[in-house]
């Protein structure tokens, strides 16, 4: 009812009409409509007013809460994210779906429209509050899905969400596959400004959100690559072997999640130039690594005090891995594919190691090949390769693997936020 509300009178101000008016006007039934409108006013998603009348009983006016600021930054948008959040608040049904499995009304128990309330803790409608934080995180995603630099109270600001309900509401997000992974941020000395917000990436395929059209292309390349610190640690010298042996496990995953950034920005912007003028190249993604990282020092430097010299040593080093992931992965892609990805954006959502085998998994805009959405790249099998017309013909089990949903059944992910 609020979605239906925000898209038929944001910006009115004040709406003062009769409420066989206001439920004419949002396809609903006077009684659903009052009902509707005294929770929504309780919860403060609507502001209320008395409105005294010459004659007769007071009417009512209805407002917006001001803080679902949400529609004045809608127009910014890319036009994928506008799709999204347009679907998300005036579609009547948006259904709950395990890890973006696609499931028809019948299957939650032929309950559509208002007169029955959906299921708790089973497969049902996405709730207001749910809809409207998903919102909100399209909001400030780009046209493949990363939200990166919005904290939890800019969150909790936009939504009107309360600190205790908001984690269960991102948890159940993740859960139901309408985001992909998070990254959780934290508070160290080694970054530049110290605190980092948590990055999330959003399942822009899911299939009630985005229609096939506009579905992003996902690459997947499995590797056999040892353990996730032999990535970080091969041919390091040793200075950097002893700085990465104090880092605490939260800022060991910002720094992988930094690592794929830096491999994403070389394979979308320096496509053609990999393996050729290497200087030019770690000239160009020394400037982002220094940007990010900042040298620790003193006695709030978590024991990982480090001279100027050796803070050189390091950085240089993060160059040298994100460079040789890079030719790496276009070496794979070319094998398979002739497309090049440097006309798009690009992205690589930090997967799980299992057993020693590594998934890069890369988001693009355009498919790699014709009518397929997703490839899967096995080196594991001896070079096997896996197309699929579109994500979600991927079995749940393969993309819990892969690293494009989060498993939370097995209790394996911790969700943290900063």
């Amino acid at each position: 009812m609020l979605a239906a509300f925000v898209m038929q009178f944001s910006g009115a101000g004040p709406v003062q009409l009769a409420v066989r008016d206001i439920a004419e006007k949002l396809s609903v039934s006077p009684h659903q409509w009052i009902r509707a409108a005294d929770r929504l006013v309780e919860a403060g998603f609507l502001l209320a007013k008395v409105v005294p009348q010459s004659r007769g009983r007071p009417a009512r006016s209805y407002e917006i809460s001001p803080s679902l600021t949400l529609t004045k930054e809608v127009a910014n948008c890319s036009v994928v994210n506008r799709k999204i959040i347009r679907r998300l608040l005036s579609f009547r049904n948006i259904l709950e779906s395990e890890s973006g499995v696609w499931i028809s009304p019948k299957e939650v128990g032929g309950r559509v429209g208002y007169k029955i309330p959906p299921v708790r803790g089973g497969k049902g409608r996405l709730s207001v509050s749910n809809r409207l934080l998903l919102a909100v995180l399209v909001l400030h995603a780009n046209e493949l899905g990363t939200v990166r630099d919005v904290s939890m109270l800019k969150l909790r600001k936009m939504t009107g969400i309360d600190e205790v309900n908001l984690k269960p509401r991102l948890r159940r997000l993740v859960r139901m596959g309408f985001i992909r992974r998070l990254v959780p941020g934290v508070s160290r000395s080694i970054f530049a400004g110290a605190k980092v917000s948590t990055t999330y990436f959003l399942n822009f395929n899911h299939p009630q959100l985005v229609p096939t059209a506009d579905a992003t292309a996902v690459l997947v390349i499995c590797e056999n690559r040892g353990s996730r610190k032999e990535s970080l640690t091969s041919a390091a010298p040793l200075v950097v072997l002893n700085f990465l042996e104090h880092l605490k496990d939260e800022a060991l995953d910002l720094l992988y999640l930094r690592l794929a950034e830096y491999v994403a920005y070389m394979l979308g912007q320096y496509w053609h130039e990999l393996g050729r003028s290497r200087s030019e190249l770690e000239s160009a993604l020394l400037d982002r690594v220094s940007a990010d990282f900042q040298r620790p020092v003193g006695d709030a430097a978590d024991g990982l005090h480090i001279s100027e010299s050796d803070w050189s040593i390091v950085l240089d080093h993060f160059c040298w891995l994100a460079l040789e992931r890079a030719k790496s992965i276009k070496s794979r892609l070319g094998y398979w594919i002739a497309a090049e990805i440097s006309v798009s954006n690009v992205e690589l959502i930090p997967s799980p190691y299992k057993k020693g085998v590594q998934a890069t998994t890369i988001l693009l805009k355009h498919a790699p090949l014709p009518s397929v959405r997703c490839l899967a790249i096995w080196d594991v099998r001896e070079g096997f390769c896996t197309p699929y017309k579109e994500e979600a013909d991927m079995p749940v089990e393969i993309r819990w693997d892969l690293g494009l949903s989060t498993d939370l059944s097995q209790g394996r992910q911790k969700l943290r936020f900063f």
